[in-house]
């Protein structure tokens, strides 16, 4: 494999750094009345997922069962309305995500490049042009979509497992006892699995990494590539890449 391309790329550190999620949330403090509307409408959004099989649940033993017909109209117009309020609300917290989401990551490229500019020229002479590029498209992208697929996705499912924890006890709370039992094994699992995923994106992010910087300089160089007659070991060293980044995907 092209070491040079994949060597200083892998990550060392804490599994939980605290400065880099403050670093973040600095990112979200200019847009933070757009991030906090998008939190206020997490609650409501649950709520309006978790009443619809509870309103199944009455249609069913309040009306089907004992052959009520007609107290099923007003409970399919409230089911109705809970669908209308949801999709609303979905749309609404998604259009706020997306525009915060796009102006950090707009932000954090502006400054990635600003930084660049100001480097020596050493700086570039140690580093391929290829990860840099990776630096500032994919991996921007994957900090500003931390803040909707990872920190309100997280808060959002939290949100709706504490009411349907509620919802569970409140209904019937042994049948709820006896099904949280299995709940350490579930975090065991998700431990393990969650450290076994880390590793793996990190292979995946080096490798993309390396093969962006493989491409760029072998793309600025191909005069000297056919000068030397290089192509084929140039693209056995390219499908040796590709074959590893298409088998680190496999493993994500």
């Amino acid at each position: 494999m092209n070491g040079e391309f994949i060597a200083g790329d892998e990550i060392s550190g804490r599994h939980l750094d605290w400065r880099l999620y403050r670093r973040f949330l600095r990112c979200i403090v200019p847009y933070r009345g757009r991030a906090w509307l998008s939190l206020i409408l997490l609650p409501p959004l649950a709520a309006a997922k978790l009443v619809q099989p509870y309103l199944l649940l009455r249609a069913i033993d309040d009306c089907i069962l004992p052959g009520n017909l007609a107290g099923l109209l007003p409970l399919a117009a409230w089911f109705l309305a809970a669908l209308v309020v949801e999709s609303l609300l979905i749309y609404l917290q998604a259009f706020l995500v997306q525009a915060v989401g796009q102006r950090i990551m707009a932000d954090l490229r502006r400054d990635a490049f600003a930084k660049l500019q100001r480097l020596p020229m050493a700086y570039y002479d140690r580093h391929p042009s290829g990860r840099l590029v990776t630096r500032l498209t994919s991996d921007v992208e994957n900090i500003g979509e931390l803040f909707g697929a990872g920190v309100i996705s997280a808060l959002g499912d939290l949100f709706t497992l504490a009411f349907i924890v509620g919802a569970m006890l409140w209904l019937d709370p042994g049948l709820s006892l006896t099904a949280f039992a299995i709940l350490p094994f579930l975090a065991l699992t998700g431990y393990l699995f969650r450290n076994g995923m880390r590793r793996a994106m990190r292979q995946v992010r080096s490798l993309v990494a390396g093969l962006n910087a493989f491409v760029a300089e072998r793309i600025a160089g191909i005069g000297e590539v056919r000068l030397f007659g290089q192509e084929a070991r140039t693209a056995a060293e390219f499908e040796t890449l590709q074959q590893e980044y298409g088998a680190a995907t496999l493993r994500v």
